[in-house]
């Protein structure tokens, strides 16, 4: 499933975690531009946070985050485990 086959009606809810964030809001104006809610995270546990808060269906996920959560990728799926993760990053 791609993020464009989610219907318009229903706004498809994206996280966004990197500690980037310049990169964070050039990706958020990408996905606003296609109607996404869009939400930002800059640390493993902020992010743990707002999936469990607002159940997002797809997480873009910075693979090299500086807070070096431990088992971020299971904690984000247990916190909202309907969501798809994607891994972003170098």
């Amino acid at each position: 499933m791609k993020l464009s086959d989610f219907p318009y009606t229903n706004r498809c809810k994206v996280l966004l975690i990197d500690d980037e964030v310049d990169l964070c809001m050039l990706m958020r104006q990408y996905f606003l531009r296609k109607n996404y809610e869009v939400f930002i995270s800059h640390t493993g546990k902020d992010a743990i946070s707002q999936a469990a808060a607002y159940q997002p269906d797809y997480i873009l996920l910075d693979t090299n985050l500086p807070d070096g959560c431990r088992n971020l990728e299971q904690q984000l799926k247990e916190a909202a485990p309907n969501a798809r993760i994607t891994h972003i990053g170098k």
